[in-house]
């Protein structure tokens, strides 16, 4: 019996210290998913095809249309919705107006992030967020939505090397956005885009958004974006 215990022991602190040393570098840990509890309608065109996304549109939809989609969610945790009244970019972004941003959560999200954020200015709606509860490969976007018009990088200019990849799909009105990297992740993953505009087929996309053609064509003008070549398939 004591070797036993002994042994169990020594399994839980292996296990701990792999989570240690995940979080210590800045990995995350994602539970597994049901496919029923993933959102995949901006790929599979569910209702619409983008940029139409449930049957909601950036600039039409209203709050009440917006909340009705919401309600008929079956992944998102009806009791965990937040609605905050603040000031918002209008579809201009140049513009601040009343407005509501809606924020949900996933029933199987493992944590208690978020995973859809909706805006709201003057009672219509202005941008969709999707934050991605599974890990999903940009070669198997590519693969569902087509190639996208341009891909960069944002770096947050710091003293640590801190960037993410990011993609725009500019008719679909949709820029995905892969999680921060640092160190050598950063090397593998924004320096290619960087130097070669070619991002990594293995990229996983963490974050989806449906925006105003303003702001699409804003990002475009400011960040550093060249227009997309292909995929590097070797990463």
């Amino acid at each position: 019996m004591k070797i036993s215990h002994s042994i169990h022991a020594t399994i839980l602190v292996i296990l701990l210290l792999l989570v240690s040393s995940c979080s210590y570098l800045g990995l995350e840990i994602k539970p597994t998913v049901s496919p029923s509890f993933r959102e995949t309608s901006f790929l599979t065109a569910t209702s619409c095809a983008a940029p139409c996304w449930r049957g909601l549109e950036i600039g039409t939809s209203s709050y009440s249309q917006v909340l009705d989609t919401i309600s008929s969610l079956k992944y998102i945790d009806q009791k965990k919705i937040r609605i905050s009244e603040m000031l918002v970019p209008d579809i201009n972004p140049k513009n601040w107006v009343p407005g509501k941003v809606i924020t949900a959560f996933c029933i199987e999200n493992g944590n208690d992030k978020p995973c859809l954020k909706l805006t709201l200015a003057n009672d219509k709606l202005r941008d969709i967020e999707i934050i991605l509860n599974y890990d999903l490969k940009l070669s198997n976007i590519v693969e569902q939505l087509g190639n996208p018009d341009y891909v960069g990088y944002k770096n947050a200019n710091t003293d640590q090397v801190l960037c993410e990849v990011e993609l725009i799909w500019v008719n679909k009105q949709l820029v995905l956005r892969s999680t921060t990297f640092s160190g050598l992740d950063a090397e593998n993953y924004c320096y290619p885009v960087r130097d070669k505009g070619t991002p990594g087929a293995k990229l996983i996309i963490t974050n989806v958004f449906f925006l105003p053609e303003e702001e699409i064509m804003q990002t475009i003008k400011n960040d550093q974006l060249t227009q997309y070549i292909g995929i590097d398939s070797k990463k």
